[in-house]
């Protein structure tokens, strides 16, 4: 069995790992010298290094499809990448915002069951939980983290579109899912042991993201109404792409829900606690029509 196989944690990361590739980056001469961490039939979770060559290729590939500063903003994240003691302690998320959006959605959702048609049924851990290593006090965060039939880690990038405000595309959001599923791969040791997780939120293993997660762009349909519009004499070229990642990344399309008409209830300037139904249920979206 060649050692490609057996480097990594998903098979298609695994692939772009060529035994050759894996012994120059150890500085090693043959198979022997390799750790046991990586060698043929050991049961030891693997470390996964941050691949940046390879997420630099994947948004270079994006750029050629879609234009604009916010997928520079995402390749700034990738080349900048070091990692660095975590030092943050998070306290409580607060379910009373002021926001009628995506994090209103978020937090609505937060404390009921998903349907995700066909998968199962997610139960949501936590949201907004950073995983990019630095001193910024405004961290990019995983949007969401789940467990899907009661087995499998769910990480979630979460999109909500208004008439106004149309949010980032579908490629921006696979891309962030695949920036921060790298980082918590080269990192979840520091995460469990710091224990990074909302005080309010439900507790989970970060290690659990290395063993074969889920990954899911979830949005509102008004979100998908205007981005498959967008994409409507591109829409081959995007599959292309999604379907050239190291990942399965699969898109899902939930209902719109006004959240105007519930803060009107406290005031247009007051915060409310957003509510959706007892259980929302998502369905999956395709660019292209089988």
């Amino acid at each position: 069995m060649p050692i490609r196989q057996t480097y990594g944690t998903h098979q298609k990361i695994v692939n772009y790992y060529t035994k050759k590739k894996i012994m120059r980056k150890l500085k090693v001469k043959t198979v022997k010298e390799l750790p046991d961490l990586i060698k043929v039939g050991s049961n030891q979770t693997p470390t996964c290094q941050f691949p940046k060559d390879k997420i630099l290729e994947i948004i270079d590939n994006a750029k050629k499809i879609e234009k604009g500063k916010s997928i520079d903003a995402l390749k700034q994240i990738a080349e900048n990448y070091d990692k660095k003691e975590y030092t943050t302690k998070l306290g409580k998320f607060s379910a009373e915002i002021s926001d009628m959006g995506e994090k209103a959605y978020q937090r609505a959702i937060l404390s009921e069951k998903t349907q995700l048609r066909p998968l199962g049924e997610i139960v949501w851990n936590d949201l907004e939980l950073p995983v990019v290593f630095n001193e910024s006090s405004k961290r990019r965060c995983v949007d969401l983290v789940g467990t899907l039939n009661n087995k499998t880690s769910v990480l979630c990038e979460l999109k909500f579109a208004s008439e106004a405000n149309h949010s980032d595309s579908p490629i921006y959001a696979a891309i962030e899912l695949l920036i921060y599923y790298y980082l918590i791969q080269d990192n979840y040791e520091e995460l469990d042991k710091k224990e990074v997780f909302h005080e309010n939120g439900k507790r989970f293993q970060w290690s659990d993201f290395t063993h074969h997660p889920t990954f899911i762009v979830g949005a509102n349909e008004n979100y998908w109404r205007y981005w498959k519009e967008r994409y409507e004499k591109q829409k081959i070229d995007v599959e292309s792409w999604r379907n050239s990642l190291p990942l399965t990344i699969r898109f899902f399309s939930f209902a719109d829900f006004d959240f105007k008409k519930q803060k009107e209830t406290v005031g247009t300037e007051g915060k409310y606690t957003p509510s959706v139904f007892d259980k929302t249920e998502w369905k999956e979206e395709f660019l292209l029509k089988s």
